[in-house]
């Protein structure tokens, strides 16, 4: 794989506004570049609310990158369905790659 991308998608509506913690990680081993990344994004109705990087330093040997959170995202008051998307990019990720979110009210 040279980049893997996913995507985690849902609405939600909600008569108040309210903070939602989203727990993460993720990490991927890289081979021998410097500048590869692995990031998470979490984007409610188009606006970006969160995002986590790390980044390759050395680019000899093997590099495993991890991150790994709590976010806590301001939930809107909603009459129309709003849309939460947490994207996992990795860039040039060359042997492996894990990815595991939790939602909690």
């Amino acid at each position: 794989l040279d980049n893997f991308y996913s995507i985690v998608k849902y609405s939600y509506q909600a008569s108040i506004a309210e903070s939602k913690n989203i727990q993460y990680s993720a990490s991927a081993v890289f081979q021998g570049i410097s500048g590869r990344k692995i990031q998470i994004q979490i984007v409610v109705d188009n606006e970006l609310k969160f995002s986590d990087e790390s980044s390759a330093s050395t680019g000899s040997g093997t590099e495993t990158l991890s991150i790994s959170g709590t976010a806590s995202v301001d939930m809107k008051a909603s009459v129309v369905p709003s849309v939460v998307t947490i994207e996992l990019n990795t860039q040039d990720a060359s042997d492996s790659y894990t990815f595991d979110i939790n939602l909690f009210p």
